[in-house]
């Protein structure tokens, strides 16, 4: 029962964020209209995709710590890379470690990508 719930709150938050997303993304206002026309977009595609593709969730799952690391560790590193030494910004907010913690980050995270693929 509990696994239900943990499944439910995970597809609601994600729906949301595609449709604003693609809300966002594509300018498209949160009318009735609009609303629905999101929706369409948001649920039909993973739809189909089950349908005519049914391994295919079980296959997208297997590569899952590959993206999540790479959404959530990898991008981020290299995003605070490019602004603190390519692009020099200055900011008054630091971490501590600097160009050798962001190192390690990079370094951990490609060590996560090479044990999924």
């Amino acid at each position: 029962f509990c696994s239900l719930f943990a499944i439910l709150t995970s597809v609601l938050g994600v729906s949301i964020a595609l449709s604003d997303c693609l809300a966002d993304g594509l300018g498209i206002e949160k009318s009735r209209p609009g609303r629905l026309l999101l929706s369409l977009m948001t649920f039909i595609p993973p739809l189909f995709f089950t349908w005519f593709y049914p391994r295919g969730f079980i296959i997208a799952l297997s590569y899952g710590g590959l993206f999540v690391s790479l959404l959530l560790g990898i991008f981020p590193a290299l995003m605070v890379w490019s602004e603190r030494y390519w692009r020099l910004s200055k900011t008054d907010y630091h971490t501590v470690g600097g160009r050798g913690a962001l190192m390690v980050t990079i370094l951990f995270f490609l060590g996560v990508v090479g044990v999924q693929l």
